[in-house]
């Protein structure tokens, strides 16, 4: 009955997140038009950090956070690489590409599973992972029609299935960390801050942005990032399998 209920409670947290991430798109879109990516990204890691301090507060039994050194070694990973490369490609792809090539980070995570968790798949699933992953691939390649077959957005599918592998592995990491969740993704944001305010700093001369894009930094900061991750991170961890 615990199994199953903790099964329960992970699909709950992992639909909530979906829901979240959901509405983002417009959100980026939008945000976009009043700052730039590197703004973006700072402002909306600030939010991120703002939501999970309390939630690493709150965990109460380990209010330790990971070593500084790890601490820049996740943020590094995500949300600053994961999110610059995830942005880049959208500037090659057709949203509906690169984003269809992103959202293959649940192939990817299992895949990686395999090597970085020990998990056990049969040659069967591995199968269909990989057909699946090669399908996906194949439809992004040719638009929709094998006559229309092209290499010529190679650049944009490989930072776009990029994407996807530092997604899985950063979740994959935090299920293998010592650390609580919230501990865990809170050491990561403040672990990017020195990365993305160089970024921000080499983008161009430093502004007060205007209030529009401060709300939908915050908006994405909360949604995107620091509240989704969180959900998403109980999800995994309740279920105990990727």
């Amino acid at each position: 009955m615990k199994e199953t209920a903790n099964i329960t409670r992970a699909y709950t947290y992992a639909l909530a997140a979906v829901f979240g991430w959901s509405t983002v798109a417009t959100a980026f879109k939008i945000t976009l038009g009043f700052l730039s990516v590197s703004e973006l990204l700072f402002y909306s890691a600030l939010t991120s950090i703002a939501v999970l301090y309390p939630l690493h507060l709150k965990n109460g039994s380990n209010l330790s956070l990971p070593p500084w050194r790890n601490c820049l070694q996740i943020g590094l990973l995500v949300p600053s690489t994961y999110y610059l490369v995830l942005f880049q490609a959208y500037s090659i792809l057709p949203a509906q590409h690169a984003q269809a090539l992103n959202y293959s980070w649940p192939l990817a995570m299992s895949i990686l599973a395999i090597f970085l968790l020990d998990q056990k798949i049969s040659v069967r699933k591995l199968s269909g992972l990989l057909v699946g992953f090669s399908g996906l691939v194949l439809i992004c390649l040719s638009r929709g029609s094998l006559a229309s077959l092209s290499h010529s957005d190679g650049l944009g599918m490989i930072l776009a299935i990029g994407s996807a592998l530092f997604w899985g592995t950063y979740w994959i990491l935090m299920l293998r960390s010592p650390y609580s969740p919230p501990s865990f993704l809170l050491g990561g944001f403040l672990g990017s801050l020195p990365f993305l305010s160089i970024a921000l700093i080499a983008s161009g001369p430093v502004r007060i942005p205007p209030l529009e894009g401060l709300l939908g930094a915050a908006y994405i900061g909360v949604f995107e990032m620091g509240l989704t991750f969180f959900l998403w991170s109980k999800a995994l961890q309740m279920a105990g399998r990727v």
